[in-house]
């Protein structure tokens, strides 16, 4: 099939292998309400093989060795709360959006880059040791507070009268203990880090004093063999620099900071280069070689490049979804907001606590009503004690807490079912309650300039009466208002009521007769 899903093509094939697919994962799909992260993933790996086939592919150890890296890692995510598959997918979206991988094992046709710890007990044919002269950490030593198995703490002393601080006699003995102990570390870190090597080790240092390095360490070379330069250093590469000047091959090094007396070869040669770093002359004459072969019309080409606009740059700047919530008011607020004056900064007014907020009471009021009608059972709320008696039961089931339960006013909910549309729900008329719906919809409704662009388009309808010639969409308000603001809120709510009912009529593919709003402080229907 040229045209449709990748699924949809194999679905239709009626290939063998294709239907043992599909059968499977609709075993796996079964599988995935009932069960965990790993345990779907042990399910999957048990009846695909997967981890049989390929290791027996030709470099299958890494790839099966990833597999169980892999599951690993599922765990590691799964560990210490229940996640569903959909969690572990989005996780996964949001380690590639930063740029992170999941750990695995590389193949052996890669460049395997890793710190020196995660590379114990491996080998590889070539192995680049960069960037020695990264000093070491030393800030363990500058601790106000140094301890030590043996010799306890070590304390600042403090001079109240000079107010000076300095180090104790204990505190200094501590801190030459932990260099000791630092540097020994450092030292095995570095032998971990030479002996992964097989056949070839390139070592890299850095210095901007490279030949004042040298000469001090020729010098000193010759005085103690070498071994006060091991306890002063201040980093890895000092080490393999006192190593690489006692060696014939290191005339480069030579050069520039001097011989020692004895130079020794082994059997095993190494290669010492010191890159010439350019000068500024030549640095000059190499961008005015490169400026000579700008070709004469490029200046023309890069104005026509960075003057370049992108055809739908409207695009860009609209959300890629919309919500019919966020869509009340709009227009007017955009008719009220064209050639007004440019706002006034503000008084400034102290936050009020949320406890004394009428806005904060009146959202709660307003999610506790929303839930009761999501959950109240409609054939039973005949009147105001039958309410009361639905509410009791939500609190006990647990769909209201005992604040919401306080929260619902049961008169303004008996009111609503005596009203036509009330009646309708209590009869078993078909509705819908909640309804939440996505749909694409056209993007050249939310702005200029987006004709032919899509828009996701999200929300949830209160409740919807489902009749044969039509459908009436309802949507509740809580809002505390007067008969001379009623008007005024019913255009504000407007383009969302319109927004549930184009969703609907798409949806069931059924014109909406009717669009009502409901009023519960005013007990009104206001038609829109």
């Amino acid at each position: 099939q040229k045209k449709g899903t990748f699924y949809d093509a194999v679905a239709a094939s009626g290939h063998p292998k294709a239907e043992a697919f599909l059968q499977t994962l609709i075993t796996l799909r079964g599988q995935m309400k009932h069960s965990s992260l790993t345990g779907l993933m042990e399910k999957c790996l048990l009846l695909t093989r997967m981890d049989s086939i390929f290791a027996a592919m030709p470099g299958g150890e890494s790839k099966a060795a990833n597999i169980q890296t892999f599951y690993q890692f599922a765990c590691d995510f799964e560990k210490g709360a229940l996640r569903e598959l959909s969690q572990f997918l989005e996780h996964l979206d949001r380690l590639e959006d930063r740029g992170l991988m999941v750990p695995g094992v590389a193949g052996t046709d890669c460049v395997n880059i890793m710190s020196i710890h995660k590379s114990k007990g491996l080998e590889f044919p070539v192995v680049f040791l960069c960037n020695l002269s990264r000093r070491f950490n030393q800030e363990d030593l500058r601790a106000q507070i140094l301890c030590d198995r043996e010799l306890g703490l070590g304390l600042s002393g403090v001079d109240t009268e000079n107010r000076i601080r300095y180090p104790t006699l204990s505190k200094r003995a501590i801190a030459v203990k932990m260099a000791a102990e630092s540097l020994s570390e450092e030292m095995r870190v570095l032998y971990v880090a030479m002996t992964r090597a097989k056949d070839r080790l390139v070592m890299t240092y850095a210095s901007q004093t490279l030949s004042t390095d040298l000469t001090d360490i020729a010098m000193r070379r010759d005085f103690d063999n070498g071994e006060l330069l091991g306890l002063d250093a201040v980093c890895m590469g000092d080490w393999v620099l006192v190593a690489a000047m006692n060696r014939r091959e290191a005339g480069a090094l030579h050069a520039l900071g001097g011989r020692p007396e004895e130079t020794i070869l082994t059997d095993y040669p190494w290669r010492i280069e010191t890159p010439a770093v350019p000068t500024q002359t030549q640095t000059s004459a190499a961008m005015a070689a490169e400026e000579a072969q700008i070709p004469e019309d490029m200046e023309k080409r890069l104005r026509k490049a960075l003057s370049f606009r992108y055809a739908h740059l409207p695009a860009t700047c609209a959300p890629s979804k919309q919500t019919a919530t966020g869509r009340k008011g709009r227009a007017k607020d955009a008719e009220a907001a064209e050639n007004a004056e440019p706002p006034r900064l503000p008084d400034r007014n102290w936050r009020q606590p949320e406890f004394l907020s009428q806005k904060a009471e009146g959202k709660r009021y307003g999610s506790a009503m929303h839930a009761a009608l999501q959950y109240l059972r409609y054939e039973n709320c005949a009147d105001t004690q039958a309410v009361t008696k639905e509410l009791q039961r939500l609190e006990a089931e647990g769909f209201l807490t005992q604040e919401q339960r306080n929260l619902v006013s049961c008169q303004k909910l008996a009111t609503f079912f005596q009203t036509e549309y009330g009646k309708k729900l209590r009869s078993g008329a078909p509705y819908l309650r909640e309804f939440k719906f996505s749909i694409l919809d056209d993007a050249a409704r939310y702005g200029e300039g987006l004709e032919g662009e899509q828009v996701l388009l999200q929300g949830v309808v209160d409740c919807a009466l489902l009749e044969q010639d039509g459908i009436t969409v309802i949507d509740f308000k809580t809002d505390r208002l007067t008969e001379e603001g009623l008007n005024a809120a019913a255009d504000r709510y407007r383009l969302q009521v319109q927004t549930y009912a184009d969703a609907l009529s798409r949806i069931y593919e059924t014109p909406v007769k009717k669009k009502l709003l409901y009023f519960f402080n005013l007990d009104r229907f206001v038609e829109v």
